[in-house]
């Protein structure tokens, strides 16, 4: 495709998103060095159709500069000044804290054992790991999957919708944020930054 073409569909794309407020397109254009150039039009293969791109876009460049100016200098400063056992023990009372609410989810979405295995393992850290600063039911073998509230409404039926960029979370969609405003809600944490 020349360039010339390139642009008149281009227009043309402008034109029908100006006409039509709810169509939205994305338009990936690659050069090569060749200067051959390929366009990929809504409904081709490998492109996404985002809603929300204006908002998600000026989220993303707000999050890499809070991240590269701010956040990162924090999360230097917290892993230098505290030794990696404390860090750990930390992070796992947090974890520790957080896994009753993953066993109602577990047991919302028919995962009965999983839920059973969940609820063991913070028994037994709440108790032989002393508040849940030690994971020891880890690394006795009991494993479990992390299910939160996004997961049983999809689950459920819910759909994904709209891809979204969240301030300080990044990548999500509708029915995680809303999962994660409710699991947030009934956490007895509220928010542990320590788990991203």
């Amino acid at each position: 495709m020349d360039t010339n073409t390139l642009k008149a569909k281009v227009i043309e794309l402008i034109g029908q998103i100006m006409e039509d407020e709810t169509a939205y397109f994305v338009v990936s254009v690659k050069v090569k060095p060749t200067n051959n150039i390929k366009i990929f039009l809504d409904g081709d293969e490998g492109i996404a159709i985002d809603k929300c791109i204006f908002f998600n876009r000026k989220i993303y460049k707000f999050n890499d500069t809070i991240d590269r100016y701010f956040i990162e200098h924090v999360a230097r400063t917290y892993r230098y000044s505290i030794p990696k056992p404390a860090r750990t023990s930390i992070r796992n009372f947090l974890d520790n804290l957080a896994l009753p609410i993953s066993a109602l989810n577990s047991f919302a979405q028919g995962k009965v054992d999983n839920g059973l295995a969940t609820i063991s393992s913070f028994l037994i850290n709440s108790t032989l790991g002393i508040g849940g600063f030690f994971e020891v039911a880890g690394k006795k073998g009991l494993d479990y999957d992390r299910e939160d509230f996004g997961q049983t409404l999809g689950y459920w039926g819910v759909s994904s919708d709209n891809f979204l960029m969240l301030p300080f979370f990044g990548p999500s969609n509708t029915r995680d944020l809303g999962g994660y405003v409710f699991d947030m809600s009934i956490n007895p944490t509220g928010f542990n930054v320590l788990h991203f």
